[in-house]
């Protein structure tokens, strides 16, 4: 292995995570870093619990920076995005089957408030592990379309003064 394919180790100091020790062949390049932080273009991909869908994307160039997200396709079989060949082409993606789309994710204390951006999708090439957050101009999706409907549809229950048993 020549001395320009060694992996080398990123060390950051994360605000949620603590100390993490990275191989720089596991960061993902957000292009452009994600909406609102430009500077933050190095991740890496953590799980939120072991079987859960839902992920982190902690930045390693500003420690406080982590995002919660998720495969939209979990949530929202039916999710299909129409992505520019132009920003494919800066992802040197040739086919579909090498994307990863990811959604940002607003976290709430109620579930049921949940959200995910749908509308700014994150795109990234998997084997590359070069990516990009796309805003889909011409699109159905909202910046807030809820994770969990279901929750705010349940019916208010009776109250009851007393059980069988």
């Amino acid at each position: 292995m020549s001395e320009s394919q060694q992996i080398e180790n990123i060390v950051v100091e994360s605000t949620r995570f603590g100390r993490l020790e990275v191989h720089s062949d596991k960061v993902i390049h957000l292009l452009g870093g994600l909406l609102g932080f430009p500077k933050s273009q190095r991740f890496v991909m953590l799980d939120h619990d072991k079987d859960s869908p839902f992920k982190w994307l902690q930045s390693m160039d500003e420690p406080f920076l982590a995002v919660p997200v998720t495969d939209p396709k979990v949530f929202f079989p039916d999710y299909h995005i129409r992505i520019k060949r132009d920003e494919l082409a800066t992802l040197r993606v040739t086919s579909a089957e090498e994307l990863v789309v990811m959604v940002v994710l607003s976290l709430r204390t109620d579930p049921a408030d949940m959200t995910a951006n749908l509308k700014g999708p994150i795109i990234i090439h998997a084997q590359k592990l070069i990516g990009r957050q796309v805003v889909l101009k011409e699109s159905p999706f909202s910046t807030r379309h809820l994770l969990f409907p279901e929750l705010r549809n349940e019916q208010p229950r009776e109250e009851v003064d007393s059980q069988d048993f």
